[in-house]
């Protein structure tokens, strides 16, 4: 049995650490408090002398000077809070800024770092800054999908046509964290990587290439359009699918042509897409093609072709009202509910036009 006077100390032992650790909490905030309230003085400072110092042809080096007297955090917070508002010119001089206040320098240490807290705290000043590209390369293979992620998205700021074959890689990473931003960079280089990526889509195959396409079709551009083509006659089904969703996005008569034939494909997902890409291009003439698909065993099919049919005018919905009395039930109830969906959307559509 334990003694009452043994309990008794470890009482009072329990309420001692425990009113250390409050006491060291509430001694922490107060520093902290008192340091921002210190810091937000000198960081008006600093942000008026960065200002100035970049105002210019050439960085002003005495008010680079007067930066350099200031705490480091304050020139960092300084210099990281303006570069992401400026660009062009004032950009290189704000990264020349930091590098010359030694931020750069001390932001690849911390990507040379053991803890991947301080990579990516690295990688990111270095994407602010806009320097570092031979550091923040390494990350791309960093063994935490943070400090990659981080790395992707660098990639997708730089624009590098270089780097493109990075992002389009990155959408087979083990990460999810990874594979979105990969996706999202990718959509917001834009123009700029156009060529590079359609480079990449031509030489990629299988799962890499489906992938690919089904990111590429979320902002399609023409030039994606001779690889899409050959895209549709892969062996691979996901591959024929997500060339059959950007040719949708594409348009022209020859991605008309080859979304009509992948009606008739064997794979059920190739076939509704087709369907769907058919109805966004308005190709008018494929209605006959897309009739049949409202018997085809698979929802998807039935349900894209019915909403394919309402969408391409008065042929398109003659069809369906063909089909109303179809000995197939499923091919009535499909077409029974695209022109039911046809006919609420027409009112709402009215009224949208109306001024």
């Amino acid at each position: 049995m334990i003694s009452p006077r043994l309990l008794r100390v470890v009482l009072i032992v329990e309420v001692a650490v425990a009113t250390a650790c409050l006491c060291s909490v509430v001694l922490h905030g107060l520093w902290l408090w008192r340091r921002r309230r210190a810091d937000a003085r000198l960081l008006g400072r600093a942000q008026a002398a960065l200002a100035a110092a970049i105002d210019g042809d050439e960085l002003d080096e005495g008010r680079v000077a007067e930066l350099r007297g200031l705490p480091r955090r304050v020139q960092r917070e300084a210099v990281e809070q303006l570069a992401v508002s400026v660009t062009g010119p004032d950009g290189a001089r704000m990264g020349r800024v930091a590098e010359t206040l030694g931020l750069v320098a001390a932001a690849k240490r911390r990507c040379r770092s053991r803890r991947w807290g301080r990579r990516l705290l690295g990688a990111h000043q270095l994407n602010v800054y806009g320097h570092g590209d031979e550091v923040l390369d390494l990350l791309f293979d960093d063994r935490h999908p943070a400090v990659r992620a981080q790395a992707i998205e660098w990639a997708a700021d730089s624009r590098l046509e270089r780097v493109a074959s990075r992002l389009v890689s990155s959408l087979q990473d083990p990460s999810a964290l990874c594979r979105n931003t990969g996706a999202d960079g990718i959509l917001r280089a834009g123009a700029t990587l156009v060529e590079a990526l359609a480079r990449e889509l031509a030489e990629r195959g299988g799962q890499d290439r489906a992938d690919l396409l089904v990111v590429l079709a979320r902002r399609p551009d023409a030039r994606y359009g001779p690889v899409a083509l050959v895209a549709v006659t892969d062996d691979l089904p996901a591959v024929r699918a997500a060339a059959a969703g950007l040719l949708g996005g594409v348009g022209g008569a020859e991605a008309a042509i080859a979304l009509t034939s992948l009606l008739v494909d064997a794979d059920a997902t190739v076939r509704a897409t087709a369907a769907d890409g058919i109805r966004r291009l308005g190709h008018q003439l494929a209605a006959p093609d897309l009739a049949p698909l409202l018997r085809d065993p698979s929802f998807d099919v039935r349900r894209a072709a019915g909403a394919a049919l309402a969408a391409l005018g008065p042929g398109g919905v003659l069809l369906l009202r063909h089909y109303l009395a179809d000995e197939d039930r499923f091919a009535a109830d499909m077409a029974r509910y695209s022109l039911d969906v046809a006919a609420l959307r027409a009112p709402a559509v009215g009224r949208m036009a109306r001024p």
